[in-house]
């Protein structure tokens, strides 16, 4: 009897022609879901073309006698809210500030690594990090005021500095 059932399961699900029939129509639908989601006419634009995208890619889950139009909308939700949280951590990552006042902690204020670090509340590595790419923007900074000054010709590539450890100076 359980192979007649999962014969059967297989017998109703939906073949890629019937993506077309069933799914496009709801395409506005999704589109306008994306336009309140988004409120930006572009991003929507995109999220609606990704939806559809993974509709086509996973029409083999959609069951048939559901509501499709929901199960494009949740599809679309959830592209979403997994775009908006990777944004937030990538802003986050990238903050300028947090490589300053790493910076100003460790060479102004005669902070030790371990100090920069219980002070922020993140790990001495995520301080090297910032230190790190502080120290890049700087080496940045000189080497195009160096080329404006005439001390370094265009297309000179930048000199290669070893990174300042625990306990060193610059």
């Amino acid at each position: 009897m359980r192979a007649t059932m999962e014969m059967s399961d297989d017998a109703r699900r939906p073949s890629t022609s019937d993506f077309e029939t069933e799914a496009m129509r709801f395409i506005p639908n999704v589109a306008r879901y994306a336009r309140l989601l988004t409120r930006d006419e572009a991003d929507a634009d995109d999220l609606t073309q990704e939806t559809c995208l993974r509709a086509y890619q996973n029409w083999n889950t959609f069951r048939p006698g559901t509501d499709c139009r929901k199960w494009l909308c949740t599809i679309c939700r959830s592209i979403y809210l997994r775009d908006r949280q990777r944004s937030q951590r990538f802003v986050a990552l990238e903050n300028p500030e947090h490589d300053v006042t790493a910076t100003r902690q460790l060479y102004i204020e005669g902070r030790s690594y371990a100090d920069a670090a219980a002070i922020a509340g993140v790990p001495i590595g995520t301080i090297r990090s910032r230190l790190f790419r502080a120290r890049r923007l700087l080496q940045e900074a000189l080497l195009e005021h160096a080329r404006d000054a005439g001390l370094v010709a265009d297309g000179e590539p930048a000199p290669e500095f070893e990174a300042a450890g625990e306990g060193t100076s610059i």
